[in-house]
């Protein structure tokens, strides 16, 4: 018999982090697409909170709510005191994190485990889906009023609006990626201008309709969503809480132990997140269903959530007028965790050596699943590495920066106290094993994730805080450092700099992570410059003495991983081909 002291902040070395608890991220890339596979078989109520959660599914299990996290992490918890006969633990926890206190006291009490909750006011801790949030009625008088004013807008455009599209090629271009108006915009206006299609870019804004493609998805006239439908997704509001918990349930058989006591920041999140799928489930709905049309329709980014019912759509409605392409927003080396893509016409990946690699896997790994795809793999390239060698041309970087060595430290999705053990141990690890260079550590966090230095990184005058877009923070570094997110997913800012040239590693110190299982991203050309603790880390420095021959060494790795990003040709030229076919 022990006690266990599990702690949300790294102020406490002398306890378990929740960190330590994560389960295995090969675990969760499976089990995520196994619990994806459960809506293959469903027919789908589009308009019904649940049927908006089964065609956003591919959100909900990993990186924007974390379905997964705390059900997960009460398991292995759970196994870790059975395994060393504990039978009682303390969680040492922010007061912001009460909830989660509450949870986890009585999800672990099914286990046999006795669970007392203490309360710490360090600054520094695990900020997730049941901490509080803050100015809660701010936000809800928020959403109030945005709900609102959106069904008077949909409700004008339904009685003045009508549009003709009849006749043209249609070219809607479904993107919501961050970084669309560098990447997305240029080439809409070359669309736009060639005249060859009428482009549309359904944008979500109430009242950013534009002379040319940009337009508000709430003023498509006859092909936004009625305001009647709308309105009764406004009225499913009052009891959301309720609602979402309900569906969560059902999949409880896979997870075990889900919260109910969600902080409002996850739910106002999975409302936008529902709203946006419903207005563009309902756009291509309709277009669906005018045979009159012809209709290219691209999915990139964070738009991607209504990619699925345009599928469901597409064959509902035997709309063989309209087909559906994806393109690519990140390099996923293998097949994603999820199967969305299934559900589209053309799937675009980023070289022929990755579309080989996603055909082996599919046919053997995933054929179980094949007999729901119709979707079909080609080789086009990435949009955005091709504006991203544009705007690197020439970067040359072992004379770049003098003798100074600029670091470039990219954050992913984390919790706050593995962020600053990452960027604790890079800087030592440098530090230590080039005493005579001058460097200069640049962290990048992710645009959704705000990140705040600890106070002894705060202190450290050779730390800054990137606030630039990736080209320019790229553009100013000598080599880059990206490390896996808590279900194993790597960043793919590494691999931006690898395809210009930038010399880059992976680093994920007390992950405990087999190769195999550090997801999508990853490929084994990667195994010389991934390093899994500071030691290999350490190993690895000493044997360079100066900047110059660290970074030719490390882009001597890279060459395999570069081979993988190589398109030959030009993505726009291929997506433009594509569309207009």
């Amino acid at each position: 018999m022990g006690k266990l002291v599990i702690t949300d902040s790294n102020q406490f070395p002398e306890h378990f982090l929740f960190d330590y608890f994560y389960p295995s991220p090969g675990l969760c890339q499976d089990l995520n697409r196994n619990i994806f596979a459960t809506i293959f078989e469903k027919d789908i109520s589009f308009y019904s909170l649940e049927g908006l959660f089964d065609t956003t599914i591919n959100r909900y299990f990993l990186t924007d709510i974390k379905l997964m996290e705390h059900p997960l992490l009460v398991k292995n918890i759970a196994a870790h005191c059975k395994q060393n006969n504990i039978s009682e633990l303390s969680l040492l926890i922010h007061n912001n994190n009460n909830k989660l206190g509450e949870f986890y006291s009585e999800a672990l009490k099914a286990h046999g485990i006795q669970v007392t909750v203490d309360f710490h006011s360090k600054t520094v801790y695990w900020k997730n889906s049941l901490s509080r949030s803050e100015k809660v009625f701010n936000k809800k008088l928020k959403l109030a009023a945005t709900v609102i004013a959106q069904y008077f807008i949909l409700l004008i455009n339904f009685m003045v609006k009508r549009v003709q599209w009849k006749g043209k090629k249609v070219i809607l271009w479904n993107s919501f990626a961050n970084n669309r108006e560098k990447i997305d915009y240029a080439f809409l206006d070359k669309l736009y201008n060639e005249g060859n299609a009428l482009v549309i870019h359904p944008n979500p804004y109430l009242l950013k309709s534009k002379t040319n493609w940009n337009k508000s998805i709430y003023w498509l006239g006859q092909y936004s969503i009625s305001p009647g439908k709308f309105l009764a997704f406004a009225f499913s509001l009052l009891s959301f809480r309720k609602s979402f918990n309900k569906i969560l349930a059902k999949y409880e058989p896979f997870l075990g132990s889900i919260p109910e006591a969600w902080n409002a920041d996850v739910l106002l999140k999975t409302i936008y997140f529902f709203e946006y799928n419903l207005l563009m489930g309902s756009l291509i709905e309709n277009l669906s269903k005018d045979p009159e049309l012809n209709v290219s329709s691209v999915f990139r980014g964070g738009a991607a959530a209504g990619l699925i019912y345009a599928g469901v759509c597409k064959r509902k409605y035997r709309a063989n007028h309209i087909n559906h392409i994806l393109v690519p927003h990140g390099t996923e080396i293998n097949p994603i965790d999820h199967f969305s893509y299934f559900y589209l016409d053309y799937n675009i990946l980023p070289s022929n050596k990755i579309k080989k690699n996603w055909d082996a896997i599919l046919h053997g790994q995933y054929s179980q699943f094949m007999k729901y795809n119709y979707c079909e793999n080609v080789n086009g390239g990435r949009i955005d590495y091709s504006f991203l060698q544009e705007q690197l041309a020439g970067n040359k970087n072992a004379g770049k920066n003098g003798s100074k060595l600029r670091i470039g430290i990219v954050l992913t999705y984390n919790s706050d106290s593995y962020q600053q053990y990452f960027i604790n141990s890079i800087v030592e690890s440098f530090t230590k094993s080039l005493p005579d260079t001058e460097i200069e550590f640049v962290v990048k966090p992710r645009p959704n994730l705000p990140y705040t230095p600890e106070e002894k990184l705060a202190k450290n005058p050779n730390l800054k805080i990137d606030k630039q877009d990736i080209y320019s923070f790229l553009n100013n570094i000598d080599m880059v450092i990206g490390t896996v997110s808590v279900y194993g997913v790597l960043t793919m800012v590494v691999t931006d700099g690898i395809l210009c040239d930038i010399p880059g590693i992976y680093y994920y110190p007390n992950k405990n992570i087999p190769q195999a299982d550090l997801g999508y991203s990853y490929h084994s050309s990667m195994n010389g410059y991934s390093f899994a603790q500071e030691p290999e880390l350490l190993n690895f420095l000493k044997n360079y003495s100066n900047k110059q021959d660290l970074l030719k060494g490390v882009i001597a790795l890279n060459d395999a991983t570069k081979e993988y990003l190589v398109f030959d040709g030009n993505p726009y030229d291929y997506l433009e081909a594509l569309m207009l076919k």
